[in-house]
């Protein structure tokens, strides 16, 4: 909020600010880092209240874990406004969510179409290619929405950093990797730990893997596979503790 002075008159009225309504565009994820870039179209900043009230409601569908009314509502948005890019990236978090990763690309591509300085819509574009296998294209991605935003970035510079592991790069994958911890101040990703361990087991640095695994399982509330994280920490630890010269047991 922000006073405003009505012209001929010293009565201060009270108005919203555009930064309210862009405050609104967070629905967690990629939206999150839209909502917070430096940068701000007049696309963004003209969405008419009826379509901005169905992208509210089809948000907290999508937080309780409802796909097809976030699915619909966020469709209702784009009909009732189609170059709001917030509510064309919703409608692909929320096919995102639901593993339907075609229409995720293409509403998300549509969100980059309406508004190319829109950041959100390239996280989205990379957090597909990156559960698509397309390492390529995750990097390219990434890079896009970091040239829009670079700060406090964690989500693009994971994505960066998972493609160049995959593609055997580990010191860029590494470098990334650390940036997205950074930027994750909160530990809203833990992910990003798992990450790390499988960068820093690849370059034989046990005890930095087992670190990581460990932060992971401190950071993460609900461990995506509890046993399985738990193997994994075993498994670097025990190759810490085999020294040259060892032989196995017989």
């Amino acid at each position: 909020m922000r006073r405003l002075m009505n012209e001929g008159s010293l009565d201060p009225v009270i108005t919203v600010t555009p930064i309210d309504t862009i405050n609104q565009e967070d629905c967690g994820t990629w939206t999150q880092i839209g909502a917070h870039s430096a940068t701000v179209s007049m696309a963004r900043l003209l969405v008419p209240g009826k379509a901005r009230g169905v992208y509210l409601k089809a948000c907290g569908e999508l937080k309780k874990k409802k796909l097809d009314d976030a699915q619909r509502d966020a469709q209702h948005a784009v009909d009732a406004y189609h170059e709001y890019p917030a509510a064309w990236v919703l409608l692909g978090q929320a096919y995102y969510d639901g593993n339907q990763l075609e229409q995720a690309h293409e509403a998300c591509l549509q969100a980059s179409r309406v508004d190319p300085g829109y950041v959100a819509s390239y996280l989205c574009l990379a957090a597909v290619a990156d559960r698509q296998k397309a390492w390529d294209e995750a990097q390219t991605q990434s890079n896009n929405a970091l040239k829009l935003s670079p700060l406090k970035n964690a989500y693009a510079c994971y994505y960066k950093a998972e493609a160049a592991y995959h593609e055997g790069s580990f010191v860029d994958a590494e470098k990334s990797g650390l940036d997205a911890a950074a930027a994750d101040s909160g530990h809203q990703m833990p992910e990003i730990e798992l990450l790390l361990a499988r960068v820093y087991s690849a370059m034989k640095n046990t005890d930095a893997a087992a670190v990581r695994v460990r932060d992971y399982l401190r950071f993460a509330h609900q461990p995506a596979d509890p046993a399985a994280v738990s193997a994994q920490l075993a498994q670097i630890t025990a190759s810490d503790d085999v020294k040259p010269g060892d032989t196995a047991a017989h």
